[in-house]
């Protein structure tokens, strides 16, 4: 078992670099998909793969909004990226977890660039019982007692119970994770992160590719 180097991989928020200064991707083209309902459809947190059925032809940008290869959206942003051509063809050189690529269509961008969606879905690839958690209160930063945990579903039913027994202050936090197999790209199965290898992290910077951001993943992950 050896320490492993993980990064988290967001979009830009930088005004400079999208150029505007909230979300690129902000409504859609049709006036009848702005009601409540429809919107909330589109900022679901879904566990399964999107179906073939579920429309990606009719998004809106901000007419301000920089066409960048990693695109910041309102919708859809916990289930995946909208990345552009190039960028998926720097993703075909590595392995990604769960995922799907959509053809999308988003007006005042998709006539700049060529861009698809990439629809990720939880990486089930923690192992439990190597890896260590804590119970933590997060308000005051304070660590008290570590924990063992077998699965998804305990660490979720732990959580919950904590909450009821001690408050929302309190959870349960990785100490240490342990993964079964080494992905350049997945979604992190806790928290919904997009976590990325140092192999890709280091081709993203050596690229041209714009629009994202990377960040240290601040928990030891091991393989």
């Amino acid at each position: 078992m050896k320490k492993v180097k993980v990064y988290e991989l967001s979009y830009s928020v930088d005004e400079a670099i999208t150029g505007v200064d909230d979300r690129q991707i902000t409504g859609f083209i049709d006036p009848e998909n702005d009601s409540r309902k429809r919107t909330a459809e589109y900022q679901e947190i879904y566990y399964d793969l999107l179906g073939d059925d579920f429309d990606l032809t009719k998004f809106c940008a901000d007419e301000g909004a920089k066409p960048t290869d990693f695109l910041s959206s309102d919708y859809l942003n916990t289930d995946g990226v909208f990345i552009s051509s190039d960028f998926i063809k720097l993703l075909d050189r590595f392995f990604i977890c769960s995922h799907k690529y959509r053809d999308v269509y988003i007006k005042h961008l998709s006539e700049k660039k060529d861009y698809r969606f990439l629809n990720l879905i939880m990486c089930p690839n923690i192992n439990f019982k190597e890896s260590s958690f804590v119970i933590c209160d997060e308000v005051k930063d304070v660590k008290y007692e570590e924990i063992k945990l077998s699965s998804l579903q305990e660490f979720r039913d732990n959580i919950n119970k904590l909450s009821e027994k001690k408050g929302y202050d309190f959870t349960i936090a990785p100490q240490k994770i342990v993964l079964n197999s080494t992905y350049d790209l997945f979604k992190y199965e806790l928290s919904g992160e997009f976590l990325i290898s140092e192999s890709l992290k280091n081709a993203l910077e050596n690229s041209a590719l714009t629009g994202y951001e990377i960040e240290p993943f601040n928990v030891d992950v091991y393989h």
